[in-house]
């Protein structure tokens, strides 16, 4: 039962421990990813920065190329330096979470490994403007995609929000930003070709639309600051001047001169601009500066908050898995307790079960047997439980005792009342055969014929065998035979009587015995016990073969011995009889007729009666010797006070 109680409690304990442990690694894991994010976002923007700057300034050389290369050749080294630190943040960000960042970090490499060309055709003044731009801003690209990489690491729906708003300002930064190199390459006409212009008008109507986007985010701190940008008077001379430079159209080139379709009044390249150029790069200097720093701002506030969260569910894992635990141990000590109380009475059943039936049972079995009257209320009360399941147990074993014993009461009285009609048949032969002994002895002493004489003796003598076998049955019944002395009787005399009573008495062989008298209330059991043991001497050996009965005196007491020269019983037979020889079995019609040895059931009885001991060993002739002890309770060294016969003979003992 304890077992039943404390594996789920192990089970519940260890699974929520296992994920316990899972749920605390992967917030660790979060707080990790979320500390190194902060490490890696100065590097990006730093990176992201200086390629901006980097596109403006190699554009502007490409359109003018008497601009001096110092700013670019400085720049570069910016650039290459930010590149450096970026790749080594990125590949700790890799080893973080290996696999989800590869793509991002090899596009960062590829990059990098482009970046030189570009520079290269850019220093070979071959390529355009245009070229320039497209190049360059290939590159610049990449930043906003491996922000966007972060976005399906992020561990919560707000942070992902929060990472792709990220990405939305570095976008819109990257789009200012080629405004701003685009006018700067226009130079101060701001006379820019068809695919400048039409460079100029996408990448304008692409931040405008990234702004509007950003304007309705939930995020206050965005929403705020983009209100200040796009109401102030910068912006709006700002947004003239790009509409401006999309009205006046592109420059026309020698062949749209020379061409029937050109019209002059579509495109005027002349018409002036409301701002100068110079002040329209300064305003979107300012811009990318401000959209740069806000998308800092906001990819340090979204580390901050994946740390917190990271954080808090280390914390509520932590306090998680410690709750569970200790209603765990709660739920097994009050299971324990619970199981504890059913134990305790599940053993004050059992001991209350076994001592019914190792003393109570066994004792009401004995009253039974010696015919006492048995109420079964008082003798078996009802044992209390309570009304639950070890309640009716409890009942149901006392209504399984009480079935017993009724059993018991009544097989008793069916016992009784055969036992009575086994006596009383018993008793009758007792009497017909003492009847038949007067009548024998009354014959005998008018008889002088010897043949007749000889003829009655055996009648006698068939008689005493037949009144031996009604006192078998009397012992078996439980009772005691008829015969009764009131004096002590010598040993010998006692001995002699018992062969008499046997069938074969004339292969008997009597030694001497010592001078030692037997108590006059035992005789009569000591004759037919050793009766019974010459009989089964005379009747399981030869009919030539003699049989010897001596005896003597032995510490505590005197020894008869009867040996025989048959054939001998068995180690396992002889333990088996001795066995039965030191405690009666209990007794009953049914094990008579299985035992055809029923003499030594009779002597058992009187063994058990008397406090003699019979034991059974080999013979050293091959035979079986009876050693039957005599203690000296049983015994009277005094004389015998009966009268001797003729001659001074004591009579035969019958």
């Amino acid at each position: 039962m304890m077992a039943i109680v404390l594996i789920p409690s192990i089970v519940f304990a260890t699974a929520v421990i296992a994920v316990g442990l899972r749920l605390v690694e992967e917030n660790r894991q979060n707080r990790a990813w979320a500390e190194l994010i902060l490490r890696v976002a100065p590097h990006a923007v730093d990176f992201s920065e200086a390629m901006l700057q980097e596109r403006r300034f190699a554009m502007a050389r490409v359109a003018h190329p008497e601009l001096g290369p110092d700013e670019l050749t400085a720049q570069r080294l910016r650039v290459d330096a930010a590149g450096t630190a970026l790749l080594e943040a990125a590949s700790s960000l890799s080893e973080l979470t290996t696999g989800a960042f590869d793509e991002s970090a090899h596009q960062l490499r590829d990059t990098v490994r482009r970046l030189g060309a570009v520079r290269a055709r850019t220093d070979s003044g071959t390529p355009t403007v245009d070229e320039v731009y497209r190049a360059y801003s290939l590159l610049t690209a990449t930043g906003t995609i491996a922000v966007e990489a972060l976005v399906p690491r992020a561990p919560d729906v707000d942070s992902t929000i929060a990472l792709t708003t990220t990405a939305t300002l570095l976008r819109t930064a990257d789009a200012i930003s080629a405004v701003h190199a685009l006018v700067a390459a226009a130079g101060a006409e701001t006379s820019l070709d068809r695919a400048g212009l039409q460079a100029f008008a996408s990448r304008v109507g692409a931040y405008h639309a990234d702004l509007d986007s950003l304007a309705h985010k939930d995020d206050p701190t965005i929403r705020q600051r983009l209100v200040q940008l796009t109401s102030s008077p910068q912006w709006r001379q700002l947004v003239e001047f790009e509409n401006a430079v999309v009205a006046r159209g592109a420059a026309p080139t020698p062949t749209d001169l020379t061409s029937d379709t050109y019209r002059s009044d579509r495109d005027d390249p002349t018409r002036p601009l409301p701002t100068d150029p110079v002040a329209a790069q300064q305003i979107l200097g300012l811009m990318v500066n401000g959209l740069l720093t806000l998308w800092r701002t906001n990819f340090v506030g979204v580390q901050q908050r994946v740390t917190d969260i990271a954080d808090n569910a280390v914390r509520t894992s932590a306090l998680t898995v410690l709750a569970a635990l200790i209603i765990a141990a709660v739920t097994f000590v009050l299971t324990s307790w619970l199981a504890s109380g059913i134990i305790r009475r599940l053993r004050r059943l059992q001991l209350h079960t076994l001592a019914v039936a190792d003393t109570e049972l066994p004792a009401i079995m004995a009253r039974i047997s010696a015919g006492e009257a048995i109420d079964l209320t008082s003798a078996l009360p009802l044992s209390d439980f309570g009304d639950d399941e070890i309640g009716q147990l409890a009942e149901a074993f006392d209504t399984a005792q009480r079935a017993a014993v009724s059993a018991a009461m009544a097989e008793a009285r069916t016992r009784g009342a055969v036992n009575a009609i086994f006596l009383n048949l018993a008793h009758r032969s007792q009497a017909m055969a003492n009847r038949q002994l007067e009548v024998l002895d009354a014959a005998e002493a008018h008889e002088e014929d010897p043949d007749k004489m000889e003829l009655l003796f055996k009648l006698d003598h068939l008689a005493t065998r037949e009144r031996r076998n009604a006192e078998n049955l009397i012992i078996l019944g439980g009772e005691r035979p008829g015969r009764q002395w009131r004096y002590p009787v010598p040993l010998g005399d006692v001995v002699q009587g018992a062969i008499t009573e046997s069938k074969d008495y004339t292969r008997v062989s009597l030694n001497r015995f010592p001078d030692v008298s037997v108590n006059g209330d035992v005789i009569a059991d000591i004759i037919h016990l050793l009766a019974e043991l010459v009989e089964n001497a005379t009747h399981f050996s030869s009919t030539t073969a003699p049989v010897t009965v001596s005896g003597g005196l032995v510490e505590g007491g005197a020894v008869v011995e009867v040996a025989d020269r048959g054939r001998g019983l068995s180690r396992q037979e002889l333990n088996r009889i001795n066995r039965i020889l030191d405690s009666a079995p209990d007794f009953g019609i049914m094990h008579l007729s299985s035992d055809a040895r029923m003499g030594l059931i009779v002597v058992s009885i009187l063994v058990g009666r008397n406090e003699i001991k019979v034991r059974l060993t080999e013979s050293d002739h091959g035979g079986v010797t009876a050693i039957v002890f005599l203690p000296l309770t049983l015994l009277d060294d005094r004389s015998p006070s009966e009268p001797v016969g003729a001659g001074g003979a004591r009579p035969l003992l019958r």
